[in-house]
């Protein structure tokens, strides 16, 4: 199971996937997502958030995070945007 995530932190990562990799920011959408987070994460290491990944959009909660996406929808742009939210994630004080 995941560790439970302060609100702080969660919109801090909200902020990486809407600025990098094209995540929806709406209320609702990020309410849902820092739930997820600030719970013993009983859903899994994982959250879809498509943006401009794609379907296979994904926040990883397994030890680091990071994002990623389907590797057949892996194109040089979006390689880009997730090397990006990669560095800017893993700047981020895990405490």
């Amino acid at each position: 199971m995941g560790l439970s995530i302060p609100s702080e932190l969660s919109s801090e990562i909200w902020r990486v996937l809407c600025e990098e990799c094209g995540n929806r920011d709406d209320e609702r959408a990020k309410w849902s997502f820092q739930h997820y987070l600030g719970e013993e994460t009983r859903f899994g290491h994982e959250w879809r958030f498509q943006g401009a990944l794609g379907f296979g959009g994904k926040f990883y909660n397994d030890g680091r995070w990071r994002v990623g996406c389907y590797p057949e929808d892996k194109t040089p742009e979006r390689g880009t945007m997730i090397d990006r939210a990669n560095a800017r994630l893993a700047e981020i004080p895990r405490s």
